[in-house]
């Protein structure tokens, strides 16, 4: 009898003990939805919940993704700022916000940008500033912020319609690129402004009747102006390169021909020798299927020289496949956009190339419903920050994600 007894105690602890543990994760998993790290650092495959309760991710490595709580809001650019912080451009419904966050996805503070009227492509971070650049009420439009109080200190409308797509601060100030529309057709536009925002020279590129910069590479000497043009008999859209030097005097500029198919240049860099490497999407022009494009070019010095790819990767995992953004780091170009597959899921991609153009590794983000990554950047603890959004239950959701330099995974891969 004593014995039943001792064994009727026993199970009659187990269970309470039980009962107090899952009381706890229960309690644990519903407090503080709003913004979820997932920490990881292990080499094994695993499985992270958030409050729901429903699976958040799935993925390898030392990698976490943090969720933010702004429903229908994605973040679109990521640039560095200061004191080992980043700002982060995000659009919702409601208009642009700015984050400063650390690298490890924590909120430092932010604040409200443009309204949704407006169409902001880019974000950089210059003495104590965050500049933004865009359209806005037709015009191409560069506005300065304060990264610490959020206030508007300036901003520059160009006179003629149009957009910048990309922003990049130098010494002096900053050089911008997009386009202009001039009677229905759209002009590839190269500017320069000064540190109070004024315009210290403009260039436009006029071959074809659809053109337009969507990146600038800067050199030693001057530098890169990177987008697509349809100045070709068949009005197939071509990677547009222009060379300026420091001056604003146009030095090169030819197109890249790559059969009969339309590229969209979406982002570029280049490397330690100023090769460039680009990357985007390849629209086919029968199946009208878009393909991620990423290719390296030698360095043109001269209109004598003629523009040939020494690598170029055309290629989709699956149906649609898009490469958003690229930085060159450790004598490695990282590429960061998306691939959707038959049932239309989206997924983040990323990929990683050796600088003579060989594939160092790749890999498909399966998480949540959808998910997709805009834009990368690598910080001081030589990891990479990766900003995107998420769809859970049908609702979009900015992300951050975070891995190590080989893409999350503990050994290189083979």
């Amino acid at each position: 009898m004593k014995a039943d007894k001792t064994l009727i105690t026993l199970y009659g602890l187990l269970a309470f003990f039980s009962l107090v543990f899952i009381l706890s994760v229960a309690f644990l998993y519903k407090s503080d939805p709003v913004e979820k790290l997932i920490p990881h650092s292990s080499s094994r495959e695993f499985i992270e919940y958030i409050s729901s309760g429903e699976k958040t991710e799935k993925l390898l490595g030392s990698t976490f993704i943090k969720l933010f709580d702004v429903k229908g809001g994605e973040f679109l650019k990521i640039c560095t700022s200061e004191k080992n912080s980043y700002g982060v451009l995000m659009k919702s419904d409601d208009g642009y916000r700015i984050y400063t966050i650390d690298s490890r996805g924590a909120v430092l503070y932010s604040f409200a940008a443009e309204r949704s009227s407006a169409k902001i492509n880019d974000i950089k971070y210059k003495d104590g500033l965050y500049l933004l650049a865009g359209e806005k009420e037709g015009f191409a439009y560069i506005g300065a912020y304060g990264a610490a109080d959020g206030q508007l200190r300036w901003s520059n409308f160009l006179n003629l319609k149009g957009e910048f797509k990309t922003l990049r601060p130098i010494s002096q100030g900053y050089l911008a690129g997009g386009y202009l529309l001039n009677a229905q057709s759209k002009q590839a536009l190269t500017t320069e402004l000064n540190l109070n925002g004024d315009t210290v020279w403009t260039d436009t590129y006029t071959r074809g009747d659809n053109e337009y910069i969507s990146s600038i590479v800067p050199l030693a000497d001057g530098f890169f102006a990177i987008g697509s043009s349809n100045s070709n008999p068949l009005k197939d859209f071509n990677v547009l390169i222009l060379r300026y030097d420091i001056h604003g005097i146009k030095r090169f500029d030819g197109a890249l021909i790559i059969e009969h198919h339309d590229e969209t240049p979406l982002s570029a860099v280049s490397d330690k020798e100023e090769n460039l490497f680009i990357c985007g999407l390849r629209t086919d022009a029968s199946s009208y299927a878009q393909k991620s494009l990423i290719l390296k070019l030698p360095f043109p010095k001269d209109d004598t020289d003629r523009l040939k790819e020494t690598f170029l990767d055309i290629k989709a995992i699956d149906k649609q496949s898009s490469l958003n953004s690229i930085i060159f780091h450790n004598n490695r170009a990282y590429c960061v956009g998306s691939i959707s597959a038959d049932d239309g899921k989206l997924c983040g991609f990323l990929k990683i190339i050796n600088s003579d153009g060989s594939l160092y590794y790749e890999r498909v983000y399966d998480i949540n419903e959808k998910s997709w990554f805009s834009d990368i950047i690598p910080t001081q603890e030589n990891t990479l920050l990766i900003v995107g959004a998420v769809v859970k239950n049908g609702v979009k959701t900015p992300a951050v994600f975070s891995t190590d330099l080989k893409g999350g995974i503990s050994e290189t891969p083979e």
